[in-house]
């Protein structure tokens, strides 16, 4: 379903591939984008489906139209010019509702593009439409009161996984070349082994996450789920932007790269506290640890924090962040009128997932 073949159809070739024909005009964006868009319609629009997509982009076919006239006249706007794709229902697309999945949602209408959707914009993709998650990224397995259950297109029988489930099944289905997904305990690279493909988690704080909807701050990020590592690199590329960005959208191989810096002094404090008793997580970590003595880091071993402030055995990180985050970007983020106000007001309205019920109260009390 997601090999390295160039034939062009998008469930059979890479990014990589698809934008080499592209470029020597084998195939087209409109072309790229109509065999998408009748994956959709034969596996997700009929019958049972796979449940992946929450909603299609009615101006894709217009821009790939566009895209392609740019490239007769030989301006191409960057490496993924043409080349079809889709979001994470958590991410904003201008003139379409963020909705995380829930039904209180559904008309929250973001103020302007999320940054990575912009950035994706500007490298010249098609933008198809957004998929379904597990409802507020709540769960590895996705299933949202506006989507339903997320099934894996290997065995419908199956979770896709979450909470990015349906941007995984998306692409291995053939219903885009790749696609964006969140990730805060797992919820890229959980979905994308769950589909056999190749998900990202880029490092924490790397990318820019104005106009993704939060979980817990100090752990979210957004990255992309693709069919090889080559793809997941041009993707990350375009969202990092810079001197990185440039070096991974011009495909340079690794050992092009710039020579790592080390760690070379760098004090690194152990929290020990937080490892937990699991032998095989403990053996995993001490190992890391050699590696960075080994790379000049300095340990400071251990750090110690007071009980009280650690969720240890009480809450997960996310308990503590989820509210007043989520509040934050219910009030900023989209049009007035067009979305609650608070959690509380979401929870009041019932306009969510009844499974999700005690985590949404135990959320909202932290």
């Amino acid at each position: 379903m997601h090999s390295n073949s160039t034939t062009g159809a998008p469930w059979e070739a890479t990014a990589v591939d698809l934008a080499e024909r592209l470029a020597a005009g084998e195939t087209t964006s409109a072309a790229l984008v109509r065999a998408c868009q009748d994956q959709i319609a034969a596996h997700d629009l009929a019958g049972a489906g796979l449940g992946a997509l929450r909603v299609a982009c009615t101006e894709a076919a217009a821009d790939a139209g566009q895209l392609d006239a740019e490239r007769r006249a030989g301006a191409v706007r960057g490496p993924l010019h043409g080349i079809p794709l889709l979001l994470k229902d958590n991410i904003d697309l201008r003139g379409y509702p963020t909705t995380s999945g829930c039904r209180a949602l559904a008309r929250a209408a973001p103020r302007r593009d999320a940054e990575v959707t912009r950035r994706l914009r500007e490298a010249g993709a098609v933008l198809l439409g957004k998929t379904n998650l597990s409802e507020f990224s709540f769960e590895i397995r996705s299933r949202s009161s506006l989507g339903g259950e997320v099934r894996n297109p290997f065995d419908r029988r199956v979770t896709a996984g979450g909470s990015s489930g349906g941007s995984a099944a998306a692409v291995a289905a053939g219903f885009a070349v790749a696609a964006l997904g969140t990730d805060t305990g797992g919820s890229i690279r959980v979905p994308a082994a769950f589909n056999g493909l190749v998900g990202l988690r880029p490092t924490h704080g790397l990318l820019d996450l104005r106009g993704v909807a939060p979980l817990a701050p100090s752990t979210d990020t957004v990255g992309p789920i693709a069919r090889c590592v080559r793809d997941a690199a041009l993707l990350f590329g375009v969202l990092a932007g810079g001197s990185v960005g440039a070096n991974l959208a011009a495909r340079r191989e690794p050992r092009e790269l710039p020579e790592r810096r080390g760690l070379a002094g760098a004090r690194l404090g152990l929290l020990r506290q937080a490892w937990g008793d699991e032998p095989p997580i403990r053996a995993a970590l001490e190992a890391a640890l050699t590696l960075l003595r080994e790379a000049g880091a300095v340990p400071v071993d251990p750090v110690s924090l007071a009980d009280d402030v650690l969720p240890i055995d009480r809450a997960l990180v996310v308990d503590w962040e989820f509210r007043p985050a989520f509040d934050a970007y219910l009030r900023d983020n989209f049009e007035p009128g067009s979305a609650p106000q608070s959690l509380s007001e979401i929870q009041s309205s019932g306009e969510y997932l009844p499974a999700y019920r005690d985590a949404l109260a135990k959320r909202i009390t932290m």
